[in-house]
């Protein structure tokens, strides 16, 4: 059912993506590898993948 109205609304593969970062607070939820999809013109972004929470100090020095 989600992946219907994904579709409906016309979300893209976005290939090559690496790692995605989402930070919260003091924390950050990391992907490696995901699988990305979006549709800018509906405003949606989809990652798939499985997620390790990390705290913000230990991926730091990684990011800069």
């Amino acid at each position: 059912r989600l992946q219907s109205t994904l579709k409906r609304i016309g979300v893209n593969a976005i290939p090559a993506i690496e790692e995605v970062n989402i930070f919260k607070d003091d924390v950050v939820i990391q992907f490696t590898n995901p699988k990305v999809q979006a549709s800018i013109a509906a405003n949606t972004w989809v990652v798939s993948g499985t997620p390790q929470t990390k705290k913000l100090q230990d991926i730091l020095p990684g990011i800069i």
